[in-house]
């Protein structure tokens, strides 16, 4: 992460309590997901697997791009109707706000717009900004 000054780089790593990361039915629910914030029109959608223990395939994250807080106030609503269509999804989004990192679980029951929004403007406003 962090390949632009004035971005803030998000690792999105999507989790469910009720599918394993190589689940047919799961993988198809990351990629709406993908999809989602690809037709969010943000800054970058990439994505990344991670090898899991004990599954064939690894869990897909994504890595998402922020540079306006019109890019977060989208990425927040693709988020959030992602986690209400299922209540066993759950998001752990990671960034780095200074020297420190800084991670925001959510899932369908605990999301919040507002706290989301607010970590991530947050962040965003610490960034250096380049030229």
């Amino acid at each position: 992460m962090g390949t632009h000054p004035s971005l803030l780089e998000v690792l999105v790593e999507p989790a469910s309590t009720d599918f394993s990361p190589d689940d047919p039915g799961w993988r198809a629910q990351v990629i709406a997901l993908r999809r989602g914030l690809q037709d969010a029109d943000l800054d970058d959608v990439r994505r990344e697997e991670i090898p899991s223990p004990g599954h064939k395939a690894g869990a897909e994250s994504l890595i998402i791009a922020l540079g306006t807080s019109g890019a977060i106030t989208a990425a927040v609503e693709v988020i959030r109707a992602w986690l209400s269509r299922d209540r066993s999804r759950q998001l752990k989004l990671t960034f780095r706000e200074g020297n420190r990192e800084v991670s925001v679980e959510v899932d369908g029951t605990t999301v919040s717009d507002s706290a989301m929004t607010s970590a991530l403007t947050s962040a965003l406003e610490r960034l250096p900004h380049g030229g």
